[in-house]
């Protein structure tokens, strides 16, 4: 709950805006006049009929009360204030209340002023003195049994603020509650999302290779200029720890050549991902072919020239002719998903696909799938059989740790996945590619530059894993190689 405070402070500063505005604007503050009555019993001449007398009264102040507040009492103050406050506004508006043990009444009117609180609580507790004074006449004449005497003039209320301070400390309390519920809402949450490496780690027990920022490349401009690419020196540390952990994953001993990239969540971002990291390769003066794997017409190259008329589906069709469906641009090639056809989906699982990858790899040094998301279809289990490796994109707070270990656990059953890429929230910084790093082809070096530690340790963690696993003891570092010099 901690780590929300934010969320707790937030709720706190708009309950006491809340609460001071509403005081302040939208509740009305009611001055109250007081005028007192006392009730007397007429006659007694002895003390034993003064005693009587004053129980009598005080017995005659709770009826004096009902008549306080009844309709006629209201009426009658009503005209006299000709018309100023309606009788049924000005009844809801007064209270009458006997003072214990006594023979006193008070009478209390409230009004939106000192001026016409005060008013109103004269006539009103002069109507009660006349009211009552005619119902205890008796009709034959004579005098009264008993009376009620105005002997406190209602008074002036003074001047009262607005109630924004108590209303304000209300919405402060409420805003309190509400943001410790939420924090602990976000906290709950937390507990069962990926948010960090840590959290990658502990789900699928692979390494997290790298922690890049999100970024969105126009399709049409990669591989020609490549200065904007974001998170350079990460991605050329996840090429080596491709190149490293997947050759130690072969039992020949080999990098792997054709990766896919999918990912867990709507909006992991698995195709910029694979995009930017075969610029990457393709810019170390390796051949490499970026294939959009997605044919349902949600992949890198949907909505663009470049899958207009040609692509995977029409190579998995054979009904390219005689048009190259591949697309030059710079060091790398790129297949685009082609026009979505109805039957496009399903070609994915024809023995075609595992035909068309063994032709490229020919061709390529690396062929990097830009796969569907893990859900969405079945067509990234079919990218994982045929693949050497699978690398699995989850962006920050956004996928639950079940999913991404489901996730892996479907892929493991038909590939190999080497480690996650974690997308962070934080923008990362465009980096143009720097000379001195470069990962040139048959380079003996792993760690993506001189003293990386955050690449060192994946490493070290990653062998600690497969050593706990019976994978035997750490090797020493070394590249390995096809034969090729990848």
């Amino acid at each position: 709950m901690v780590r929300y405070w934010w969320a707790i402070v937030a709720s706190v500063l708009v309950g006491g805006l809340a609460g001071f505005g509403y005081g302040m604007y939208f509740t009305s503050v009611d001055y109250v006049s007081s005028a007192r009555l006392f009730v007397t019993a007429e006659g007694g001449t002895s003390v034993g009929e003064s005693y009587q007398n004053n129980l009598f009264a005080e017995g005659r102040v709770n009826s004096y009360a009902q008549i306080a507040t009844s309709e006629q009492v209201a009426t009658r103050a009503s005209e006299a204030l000709e018309g100023a406050i309606s009788p049924a506004d000005l009844r809801s508006k007064t209270t009458a209340l006997p003072v214990e043990d006594t023979v006193i009444l008070t009478v209390s009117v409230s009004g939106p002023s000192p001026q016409r609180a005060q008013s109103y609580a004269a006539a009103v507790a002069q109507q009660t003195v006349e009211v009552v004074q005619e119902l205890e006449t008796s009709r034959r004449g004579g005098t009264s049994a008993a009376s009620a005497v105005l002997y406190d003039e209602p008074g002036l209320p003074s001047t009262a603020g607005r109630p924004w301070m108590l209303w304000t400390a209300i919405g402060v309390g409420a805003g309190l509650v509400v943001g410790v519920v939420i924090a602990l809402l976000l906290g709950w949450r937390r507990r069962g999302t990926v948010v960090d490496e840590v959290t990658a780690v502990d789900s699928t027990h692979h390494p997290v290779l790298a922690v890049l920022s999100p970024q969105t490349i126009p399709i049409e401009t990669l591989g020609i200029d490549d200065s904007a690419v974001r998170d350079a020196d990460a991605l050329r540390g996840l090429h080596n720890l491709i190149r490293f952990l997947g050759g130690r994953r072969d039992e020949q001993a080999r990098a792997p050549r054709v990766i896919g990239f999918t990912g867990v969540g709507s909006d992991a971002g698995a195709g910029d991902v694979a995009a930017r990291f075969a610029s990457t390769v393709a810019a170390t003066g390796n051949t490499v072919l970026l294939v959009d794997g997605d044919l349902s017409g949600g992949g890198i190259t949907a909505g663009t020239e470049l899958s207009a008329d040609h692509g995977l589906s029409t190579v998995l069709s054979s009904s390219t002719g005689s048009v190259d469906p591949y697309v030059e641009q710079g060091g790398l090639t790129i297949l685009p998903a082609g026009p979505v056809a109805p039957e496009a989906v399903v070609r994915v699982s024809s023995p075609v696909l595992g035909t068309v990858l063994d032709d490229l790899r020919e061709r390529f040094d690396y062929i990097v799938i830009a796969c569907p998301r893990m859900g969405s279809t079945s067509d990234s289990i079919v990218y994982s059989a045929l693949s050497d490796a699978m690398v699995v994109v989850v962006r920050s707070g956004s996928a639950t740790r079940k999913a991404l270990r489901d996730s892996v656990a479907a892929i493991e059953l038909v590939g190999a996945v080497i480690g996650t890429v974690l997308v962070s929230g934080k923008p990362g910084r465009a980096k143009a590619p720097d000379a001195t790093d470069t990962d040139e082809p048959g380079a003996e070096t792993v760690d993506a530059e001189p003293g990386s530690e955050s690449v060192t340790q994946t490493i070290r963690t990653t062998i600690d894993h497969a050593s706990r696993n019976g994978s035997g003891s750490a090797a020493a570092a070394g590249v390995p190689s096809d034969g090729r010099g990848r």
